[in-house]
């Protein structure tokens, strides 16, 4: 990884383009302001995510865009164990990312932690294979005032939020969100507050 520790990190203002690697390995971490373009971590056994959690605490990721990145655990690999532990995604774009037999944006494996999506976009991403996903979490997910539009999604469930099977999904709770789910809205955004930071 470009950056690895232990400890937690906090990092601002960052700018990952065109790379071959995982980008971020850490647990605990706070990642704002940043932006993770056209990389690449699609081996399965080595690099298959830009930022990896094997044993996730806490994780805030705000004002992020991620973009055309080719993955297959996601843009964002958070391993938890615990509902104390917190993934928390908010004010973020996941844009034009690709996973092939795998999960484009988000993947959260085991069914500890919590996941939290809050005023967040994910547009035009497209993943395949049979468990294929935006958002792969047998964990309880929260997602409020998002904007999912123009995704591919090719799971046998046909999921953009996908548990494998309806048996592993803890909870879902969605609030305020936009999906594109019919041909008058489908590739129509609706407007964004000024106060948003995914513009």
């Amino acid at each position: 990884a470009l950056i690895e520790s232990s400890a937690s990190i906090e990092a601002n203002n960052l700018k990952f383009i065109k790379n071959n690697a995982i980008l971020i390995l850490a647990d605990d971490y706070k990642i704002t302001s940043s932006v993770f373009d056209s990389n690449v971590a699609n081996t399965k056994t080595k690099m298959s995510t830009l930022i990896k959690s094997n044993n996730g605490q806490k994780a805030f990721i705000s004002d992020v865009r991620f973009s055309t990145n080719t993955v297959i655990d996601g843009c964002v690999y958070f391993y938890a164990k615990s509902t104390q532990n917190i993934l928390t995604v908010t004010d973020s774009a996941f844009i034009g990312n690709s996973a092939n037999e795998g999960w484009s944006c988000i993947l959260m494996p085991y069914s500890g932690g919590l996941l939290d999506v809050k005023s967040s976009l994910f547009i035009n991403n497209t993943d395949s294979g049979r468990t294929g996903a935006l958002i792969l979490t047998s964990t309880e997910v929260h997602v409020t005032d998002s904007i999912f539009l123009q995704n591919t999604i090719a799971n046998s469930n046909n999921a953009l939020i996908n548990a494998k099977s309806s048996a592993n999904l803890k909870n879902i709770y969605c609030d305020g969100n936009w999906f594109g789910n019919t041909q008058e809205n489908y590739n129509i955004s609706p407007q964004i507050s000024s106060s948003s930071k995914c513009s």
